[in-house]
């Protein structure tokens, strides 16, 4: 049957045109398989590459988890009141003013200012509220009471003490419990000198293991 209707259509596939639509379908065919097995290829590696990062993020929490563990179990219960409420900020300024106020002792304008930074008007002041406890830990929002000034370098040591990371040289003091800031309302002092003066308020979660 096949040979038969070869014999009947011989002149018709003998000519070139036929010849030239067969290759040019032979052609796209060959090229339609080849882009589907390229994008079957490229599939399989976007899941491989998905399935490693996946992997490493899973090792990268799991090493995050064990560290907030190990600093929970070592953590000071009081880090709030011994650390971070005896911090005092703008020390620089506050040596400077103090020796332009031995030289003018009756300057009112900078005994003011220097009476606010040194006296525990400028020092970190927080009240806690919201007790509760999630699966053996105890939360608690921790509240700065009111906005201190700070340069970059007392911020910088504050945000070491509350994250538990060093930043440069500037390391953490003692072992907090695990601190989440929640709100940071952070603004630059307009000074007509180049100092930078931050006005700084946090909010915070404290998160520690809980005690019967």
């Amino acid at each position: 049957m096949i040979k038969s209707w070869i014999e009947k259509n011989k002149s018709y596939l003998s000519h070139p045109y036929v010849w030239i639509g067969a290759s040019f379908l032979a052609y796209f065919l060959v090229l339609g398989h080849f882009l589907s097995a390229q994008k079957k290829l490229e599939n399989l590696e976007k899941n491989a590459l998905f399935l490693k990062r996946k992997k490493e993020w899973a090792q990268i929490k799991g090493l995050q988890e064990k560290k907030i563990l190990k600093q929970l179990k070592n953590a000071n219960r009081d880090y709030i009141e011994t650390h971070l409420q005896k911090m005092i900020f703008l020390q620089p300024e506050i040596k400077k003013l103090q020796a332009l106020v031995h030289c003018d002792p009756h300057d009112q304008e900078r005994n003011k200012r220097l009476d606010f930074l040194q006296n525990g008007k400028n020092m970190l002041q927080f009240k806690q509220q919201h007790f509760r406890i999630q699966k053996g830990f105890q939360e608690v929002d921790v509240i700065q009471e009111h906005s201190v000034e700070m340069n970059a370098t007392d911020l910088k040591c504050l945000l070491a003490n509350i994250e538990n990371k060093s930043i440069g040289s500037i390391h953490p003091d003692g072992c907090p419990p695990h601190f989440i800031i929640t709100k940071c309302e952070l603004l630059k002092k307009p000074l007509d000198s180049n100092e930078e003066i931050f006005v700084v308020k946090l909010e915070l979660i404290k998160r520690e293991i809980a005690h019967e």
